[in-house]
């Protein structure tokens, strides 16, 4: 996790690799106090070769012109080497800015974030919680019964 100080409000990315998937979570502002070190991670990301990203802003209270440049040059990158970005999370203001830029054309939005997931990584979400599940628990056992270990 990476995090960069806005005006007393820390915003904090998180990378998670799922297959063939690139998550960045973003929490806080994204402005022009942020957009730089958002930009080097967004960038970053997508040099990691992985062909699909999401950006999950579902915990960006508000984005201003400048802070979508990372987000941009990202998405741009992807498009030429025929990758995909998908935002997750978006609220209607978040939309609005990107449209009014001019920039809603290089995202596609898919709400909520399992939905973004399964879009470009179908079954990831199957194939995770099956890797993450705690392993079973033995059943338990009567007060009678005896434990045996063998060497």
């Amino acid at each position: 996790m990476a995090g960069a100080q806005n005006g007393g409000i820390e915003v904090k990315t998180t990378l998670i690799l799922l297959d063939e998937v690139v998550l960045v979570k973003v929490e806080g502002v994204v402005d022009s106090l942020s957009s730089g070190r958002l930009y080097d991670i967004l960038v970053r990301a997508v040099r990691t070769g992985m062909s699909k990203l999401i950006i999950d802003v579902s915990a960006v209270p508000d984005m201003t012109r400048a802070g979508v440049r990372g987000m941009v040059v990202a998405a741009q990158m992807l498009r030429r080497t025929g990758g995909k970005v998908l935002f997750c999370g978006a609220s209607p203001a978040t939309r609005r800015l990107l449209e009014t830029l001019g920039h809603d054309q290089l995202f596609a939005f898919d709400d909520p974030l399992p939905a973004a997931l399964d879009a470009l990584s179908p079954g990831v979400l199957d194939r995770t919680r099956r890797f993450a599940a705690p392993p079973p628990q033995p059943e338990a056992q009567s007060a009678n019964s005896r434990w045996q270990i063998s060497a």
